[in-house]
């Protein structure tokens, strides 16, 4: 791996790829077993993707907290960013599961374009960001429960009513307008050390 690493200029890949390895392994097996237990496609997606959010939301905060990437945003390199990239990489399953059950091309785009993403984090640049826009799944935890709620016939309910409130919250405030902020972070940073 060493040698298609380097090509493709993913220095810190070779230290994390037994991560992403295994990080790939337990997704898979996690939806195996939900499939075991008779689970539709659409259901052991969301379970799969609802552990995802609640493994990798902890990882990217622990690594927004490494001095050495809120030193320097577009070189910086901490080992828990490696952690976070690799565990989130290892969730390639996400690609092979929307291309066999969904097709969509939609889908597969997105599953395609956020692999891409986070593998490019080991180039090390711009890993600061990469921590930072997985904050955006804050929102995916809720949203799982919307979909498990309204599929089961409970979407009318207090619970339903408390998890719409921060379905919207958590998407408002994460995604959208701290989203925006570090997607304008990210392209400053881009514009402004383009050059070294």
């Amino acid at each position: 791996m060493t040698l298609v690493a380097t090509a493709l200029g993913l220095t810190k890949l070779d230290e994390y790829l037994p991560t992403l390895l295994m990080s790939s392994g337990f997704f898979l097996v996690i939806q195996l077993i939900t499939h075991a237990f008779g689970a539709r496609p659409n259901v052991a997606g969301r379970i799969v993707s609802m552990i995802h959010a609640l493994v990798i939301l902890p990882l990217a905060y622990s690594a927004m907290q490494a001095e050495k990437l809120n030193a320097d945003p577009a070189f910086g390199w901490d080992p828990r960013a490696g952690l976070t990239f690799a565990v989130c990489c290892g969730f390639l399953w996400d690609i092979m599961h929307t291309t066999v059950w969904f097709g969509g091309m939609g889908f597969v785009a997105h599953a395609v374009a956020c692999f891409s993403v986070y593998m490019f984090g080991f180039t090390p640049f711009l890993a600061y960001f990469g921590a930072r826009c997985l904050m955006f799944e804050a929102s995916t935890p809720f949203l799982n429960i919307h979909w498990y709620l309204l599929k089961t016939g409970r979407s009318g309910g207090k619970l339903a009513m408390i998890n719409g409130v921060l379905l919207l919250t958590t998407f408002f405030f994460c995604r959208l307008v701290y989203g925006t902020y570090v997607s304008y972070g990210f392209f400053k940073t881009i514009f402004e050390r383009w050059d070294e």
